[in-house]
């Protein structure tokens, strides 16, 4: 039985992550969950963290760890049947140094901004797991849809080749002439009627998408101030800003920003769906009569090119113009605060279906004009570089408290993660000669990023392939641990 536990963070709230699989590596579901917490003291944490479900076979808890002694936690993950496993491991609290200050207090700790990741990951969880389900409900309109508009040319198509299979029983093995696939085999009506479905298909998609672009950019701007909020400092004199004359009042963007980011152009993503399925179809076809393939092979076939070409492009379509409408919302609210916010860090959603150029991009540090470059379907987010609490507070006029440190959440490269999994999730992440690789050293996450100006979708990172990775590789290199 393979399983893996993520890896948990230092600070007030921890959150325990899992994911089963089964000896092939893929995640599968146990009949009950339920997670068991040791404090350094050695108490066991009563009640039991509650466990929470994110997709199948990945799990989560999460931990206030307020008022813990520093030390070694010990936790476990625990399976019922159909899939009986434990899971344990541990995790490291770094007690934070308080210094009474005038009612308030500032922790004296270098790295107390770490102490902050775990509330923010917290936070960016609760907004991913609101966007996949907003995903799911538009990709269940437009399943229906599809069913609704592309049937007709979906049942055209099998006629087309029952009638191809009983052309070539009749002729003793002999596949059709073009002339009669053309004439007797309907070929020209099957191909009229595809391209004009699929293109009425592309007309509803766009007019499903173009609406949740503003809602999207709105609720974007909306998280985006709530991670603001979560990482405003609370350990100042006073409990804020308030004792020393000043209080936290937030930029917004206007509304006329976001409906400007929800217009953008967008009709070449919605352009030729009828003549790409249309030609699909008639490659895929004269190959399988050229080379005498069984009918219903080629009909399977067909079928499949024209789903990836409307209902799978359509969903890409949605899902990641939804996205970029969502982080664009979310940077114009941290530009609308640039007097606190310096930057933003790429955040990437750990995990074994991640790709590695994701993972090489966690924990960078980029300017606030910046955009998220992600790749279509992408899962990425951004966090919120601050300025440091002295530069923030000298803009009121309030000298910073002893042992202020800068504001804002540690990202950690993803290496950490990656090199404490088992090989078949490092495999499952990059792939076998890349996992070699990766695994003796000769190269990092960082090699694995290239970015390309797509004409679809614009600038966005991708996974270089094995070859190009190869190019860059250091024998000699030392080990991953």
């Amino acid at each position: 039985m393979n399983s893996y536990a993520t890896r948990a963070a230092a600070g007030t709230l921890v959150r325990l992550s899992v994911t089963f699989t089964d000896v092939a590596g893929v995640p599968t579901d146990p009949g009950v969950v339920t997670c068991a917490v040791r404090r350094p003291d050695n108490q066991v944490v009563a009640p039991a963290p509650i466990v929470i479900r994110d997709a199948v076979g990945a799990y989560h808890a999460d931990v206030d760890i307020a008022g813990w002694a520093g030390g070694v936690c010990a936790y476990a993950f625990s399976g019922t049947a159909p899939l009986e496993v434990t899971v344990d491991s541990t995790f490291n609290v770094r007690a934070l140094d308080y210094s009474p200050r005038g009612g308030g207090g500032m922790p004296r700790n270098a790295d107390a901004s770490a102490a902050l990741t775990p509330l923010v990951r917290a936070h960016l969880a609760e907004q991913h797991r609101a966007r996949l389900a907003r995903d799911g409900e538009v990709e269940g309109i437009l399943a229906r849809r599809y069913r609704g508009t592309l049937g007709p040319a979906q049942t055209a198509l099998d006629e087309l080749m029952a009638r191809i299979a009983r052309y070539t029983r009749e002729h003793l093995g002999q596949a059709p002439p073009r002339a009669w696939v053309y004439e007797e085999g309907r070929l020209r009506e099957v191909l009229t009627t595809l391209r004009s479905q699929a293109e009425h298909y592309a007309r509803e998609t766009q007019r499903l998408v173009q609406p949740l672009l503003l809602r999207e950019a709105t609720l974007g701007a909306r998280d985006a101030l709530g991670v603001l909020k979560t990482l405003q400092p609370t350990g100042l004199p006073g409990g804020g800003l308030n004792a020393g004359g000043a209080g936290w009042t937030w930029g917004r963007p206007s509304p006329g920003a976001l409906t400007a980011l929800a217009r953008q152009p967008n009709d070449h993503l919605f352009a030729r769906w009828g003549d790409r399925a249309a030609d699909a179809v008639q490659q895929t076809l004269w190959s399988g009569i050229a080379l005498g393939r069984h009918p219903t092979r080629v009909a399977e076939e067909m079928s499949q090119q024209v789903q990836d070409l409307t209902y799978s492009r359509a969903v890409t379509i949605a899902r990641t113009s939804a996205t970029r409408a969502y982080t664009d919302g979310g940077m114009a609210t941290y530009r609308a605060n640039r007097d606190v916010v310096d930057g933003w860090v790429w955040l990437t959603e750990e995990g074994p279906r991640t790709c590695g150029a994701c993972l090489g991009m966690q924990g960078t540090e980029h300017p606030l004009d910046e955009d998220l470059y992600d790749h279509p379907n992408g899962r990425c987010s951004r966090v919120p570089k601050l300025r440091g609490y002295g530069a923030i507070l000298s803009d009121f006029g309030i000298e910073a408290p002893e042992g202020a440190v800068a504001a804002g959440a540690d990202i950690p490269p993803a290496d950490g993660w990656l090199k404490g999994q088992p090989d078949h999730v490092v495999q499952a992440v990059l792939g076998p000669g890349k996992a070699g690789l990766y695994r003796r050293g000769e190269i990092t996450l960082a090699d694995l990023v290239g970015v390309q100006d797509d004409p679809l979708w614009g600038r966005s990172i991708y996974e270089r392939p094995l070859k190009a990775v190869r190019a860059l590789a250091r024998p000699g290199a030392q080990t991953a641990q």
